[in-house]
């Protein structure tokens, strides 16, 4: 299991028990915090481009993902993605999510490199990645 591997399930671990509608809310609430922590840094427009563009990396594996159409406010987004979710098995869900969030953290790691990314992600989540060593191996 490779080093991103790991983040992804760290941050992932927190609605890994969850199911049906009540995971795609958790996962869209999740989100949305991942987008408000990264937009000061490199600005709301810039992290929705990387929150579609992750999304758009996984449309073959996931074909019922949303096509987003920018520029979109990440509100709008994320409420795209989790009605695409809803309709989905419990397994379906997690499995796109864990691949967009490592589509975005590959995004973010080219653009402001893995220290940083790692901090904010696990700013943006702290209950998701207590007790997580990630961020050291990461690093």
């Amino acid at each position: 299991m490779t080093v991103d591997d790991e983040l992804v399930l760290a941050l992932t671990r927190h609605v890994a028990a969850r199911s049906g509608a009540v995971l795609a809310d958790d996962i869209a609430v999740s989100w949305l915090k991942i987008m408000r922590k990264f937009a000061p840094l490199i600005g709301p427009g810039s992290v929705l481009l990387m929150f579609g563009r992750s999304i758009e990396n996984n449309v073959a594996a996931f074909g019922w993902l949303p096509v987003l159409a920018l520029p979109m406010h990440a509100d709008n987004a994320v409420e795209r993605l989790r009605a695409s979710l809803t309709k989905r098995k419990s397994a379906e869900i997690l499995a796109a999510h864990r691949a967009i969030l490592a589509s975005f953290i590959d995004l973010m790691t080219t653009l402001i490199g893995a220290r940083l990314t790692v901090q904010f992600l696990h700013a943006a989540l702290p209950a998701a990645s207590a007790g997580s060593t990630t961020e050291e191996k990461h690093a």
